[in-house]
């Protein structure tokens, strides 16, 4: 009468009442459980009514009472572990404890260290075919696990138990059984939704203290599956079941059956509530992590690829980043095939080119999903599909929307173009895609030359530079750039640019092979003259400034000009005499010495003075 009384009285009756109303129902009615603990009978009616009571009991009520009624309870659902009533009464009353605003460390312990939660377990292994008995047995545990992660709820747990942090407390409850308990009534009622989202749940955090045999043996990938399956739309179970693929593939490598299971029910997920942003966040990872385990052809045949794309064409800035990620995990895969390698790579290259076109606002996240890709461990068959896609083509969109002095968007820029120029060969560029990235390369070198200081001597950006210098170079073995580039002053920028990283002779290297290296590239002949032009002070300068770094290239670059005319014969000369006037170090005199000898040799009268020699 008492527990049908409060059950159908409204919610704070008892806080009507002196705190002692309710200290006194809760010492009588576990008086009564105590006394005729042998009746199931009046067990079951005791602990319903106890957990009426601690449903509408004030804050006040006594601590003591509730670990008093704690242990009882725990001994009741020992005397009657196959009793549906007494089971459903005792978790039910359990549970009210841990959903107890007020409850004291002592009292969450005092559930801890009694035998409840084993009875919660074998109650569920025991009565599994009852559905209200595993709804409250699962909810038991949701709240424990809950209630563990509160830092004030754990003090005071004795050592002695095991149960002193969270992790120790889910791999107390792996050891009794609490994981199979649960995935086997998920299995038994998947289309409960309260089993399916406080199971998947349970499960989700629970298996992360969970060993990899464990994990297989407790059934937790077919539960999961199972639910996820009865509740396509219900977001809580579809995140529970992504997080735990996303947590425990690590150790679930070598376990083909469990990443199956798992590819598809992810990418079932995906595809059940695409408009979820932490969903679809979340499968991706699991996905991720599922490819780095060894589960790629699962994921190809569940469809993963195209949905991993579809996210890609319709997600935020982060899951554009997160589904090239797992794009990227997948081509890397060993057992995939390469052709359909090569069209993941150009669909999801052409998925962020249309990106940048449709939101340009989100070019950044743009380019941090293209280098993603750009940077896939794969075959460089299947890498082929980034230069097929439009990779550089979209590199330079970006470069467009990005401001002049965002030297880390610019750096992302120039890898991009570095590492898929040389892909090129089987798809070459178009003349007006050649001339765009000349420009924006040009710009990049002039930037790269930093801000002027109170010297009236640009500060350089050296990171800029090199990265600039390589695209340069990269750029350059494109079928018909080098003509372009030189008509678009990049030999100029590259000059200057050198010229404004002195400090570096690390730099200064890197921009004398780019320049050596469009001479290899120069098919027509235009790259000398013009370096005979605007370079030659550059290299003398780089070579007495660095020349342990620069010396060997500068003296090639020189025979180089020298070879096709002396016309920068007397520049050489007059910046290799700078060496003594300036009364630079003698290694520095040292290495100038080879480059003069040689403008020595090759210069007619007519063309330097023999004085200035």
């Amino acid at each position: 009468a008492l527990a049908e009384v409060l059950q159908r009285s409204a919610p704070g009756l008892l806080e009507q009442y002196p705190t002692e109303v309710s200290d006194d129902l809760l010492s009588g009615a576990t008086g009564a459980l105590v006394t005729h603990r042998a009746s199931s009978g009046v067990s079951a009616a005791a602990s319903e009514a106890l957990g009426a009571v601690v449903q509408h009991a004030p804050a006040a009520v006594q601590q003591r009472l509730l670990q008093t009624m704690v242990m009882e309870l725990a001994l009741t659902l020992a005397t009657h572990p196959k009793d549906v009533s007494v089971a459903r009464g005792g978790l039910f009353a359990l549970l009210q404890v841990l959903r107890f605003d007020e409850l004291s460390p002592g009292t969450f312990a005092t559930i801890l260290t009694s035998s409840g939660v084993e009875m919660g377990v074998r109650s569920l292994r025991n009565l599994v075919s009852s559905l209200c008995v595993c709804q409250v047995a699962i909810q038991l545990f949701y709240h424990l696990e809950r209630r563990s992660h509160s830092s004030h709820a754990v003090v005071g747990i004795t050592a002695r138990r095991g149960a002193s942090t969270t992790s120790s407390l889910a791999r107390r409850l792996v050891a009794i059984g609490a994981l199979g308990a649960v995935c086997g009534a998920m299995l038994q009622h998947p289309e409960d939704a309260i089993v399916a989202r406080f199971g998947s749940s349970v499960v989700g955090k629970v298996a992360q203290s969970a060993s990899a045999d464990e994990i297989v043996d407790s059934g937790c990938a077919q539960a999961l599956h199972a639910v996820a399956t009865q509740h396509s739309d219900d977001s809580t179970v579809l995140n529970c079941l992504a997080e735990f693929f996303a947590s425990s593939c690590g150790s679930t490598a070598h376990l083909g059956e469990v990443l199956s299971v798992g590819a598809a029910a992810v990418v079932a997920a995906m595809n059940g509530l695409p408009e979820d942003i932490r969903l679809c966040r979340n499968c991706l990872e699991a996905l991720a992590q599922m490819a780095d385990a060894g589960a790629c052809t699962a994921i190809v045949k569940a469809g993963g690829v195209s949905a991993t794309l579809e996210a890609l064409r319709h997600g935020d800035a982060l899951i554009i980043a997160n589904a090239a990620f797992t794009i990227s995990r997948i081509v890397a895969g060993e057992d995939t095939d390469t052709e359909e390698d090569r069209e993941a790579l150009r669909a999801a290259v052409r998925g962020v080119s249309d990106r940048v076109a449709e939101q340009p606002e989100m070019v950044r996240g743009v380019l941090d999903a293209l280098l993603v890709l750009v940077h896939a461990q794969t075959q460089d068959e299947a890498r082929v599909g980034l230069a097929e896609g439009g990779a550089i083509t979209t590199a330079v969109a970006c470069a467009n929307l990005i401001p002049p002095d965002d030297s880390g968007e610019l750096m992302k820029v120039c890898e991009i173009v570095e590492m898929v120029a040389p892909l090129h060969f089987a798809c070459p560029l178009d003349a007006s895609v050649l001339e765009e990235l000349a420009g924006r390369l040009e710009q990049i070198c002039r930037a790269a030359r930093g801000p002027v200081d109170n010297h009236g001597m640009y500060n350089g950006h050296i990171a800029v530079g090199m990265a600039a210098s390589k695209a340069v170079l990269a750029a350059s073995g494109l079928r018909g750039s080098v003509g372009i580039f030189i008509e678009a002053h990049i030999l100029e920028a590259l000059a200057d640019m050198t010229d404004a990283l002195r400090r570096s002779g690390k730099a200064q290297r890197c921009c004398l092979e780019t320049i050596s290296g469009m001479i290899d590239n120069d098919i027509v002949g235009v790259v000398v003259p013009r370096l005979a032009q605007v370079g030659c002070h550059v290299i003398a300068t780089s070579m007495t400034l660095h020349p342990g770094q620069t010396r060997g290239l500068c003296l090639d670059l020189i025979f180089v000009v020298e070879e096709h005319g002396a016309s920068g014969a007397k520049a050489i000369a007059d910046a290799i005499a700078m060496v003594g006037d300036a009364g630079r170090r003698e290694n520095a005199v040292a290495a100038a010495v080879p480059g003069l000898a040689r403008v020595a040799a090759n210069a007619s009268a007519q063309e330097i003075d023999h004085s200035s020699v």
